[in-house]
This record gives structure tokens, C-alpha cells and sequence, in this order.
């Protein structure tokens, strides 16, 4: 399920203009973190996509790789 949902975090980050905090707050209400413990698990993790996952915009380049 995770993988799942990983995969589907990268694909949004994928479309052209998309919004890096609008996909992280969809993911997040998507789950009822019972404590601030779990969301701090996920939110490095989501920020690690982002800056690794090959954006259209940035011309197939993750942002990691353009600084």
C-alpha cells in the first residue's frame, strides 16, 4: 500500500505546474496520523521524492540535479 501511495506522490509531482505543497497536503489528509511521530516519518520521506523525481517542468531534471 505504501508503494502504492509513493507512486502516485511521484506521479503528481510529475505533472507539468504542479504545487509541491498541494500534493504533500492531499497525501497527508488521504491518512488520520494518530500522532505527530508517524507525520514526521512520512514528511522527510515525501520531501526526499519531490527533490528526487524528474520534473517535466524542470525539463526531465530532478531539483536536486538543477542546484
Amino acid at each position: 500500500m505504501i508503494k502504492d501511495e509513493m507512486d502516485e506522490v511521484i506521479g503528481q509531482l510529475q505533472v507539468v505546474q504542479i504545487n509541491f505543497q498541494e500534493v504533500v497536503q492531499d497525501f497527508l489528509r488521504r491518512f488520520e496520523f494518530k500522532d505527530m511521530k508517524k507525520l514526521n516519518e512520512y514528511v522527510p520521506v515525501i520531501t526526499m521524492i519531490a527533490n528526487t523525481t524528474r520534473v517535466w517542468e524542470n525539463r526531465g531534471h530532478t531539483p536536486e540535479e538543477l542546484s
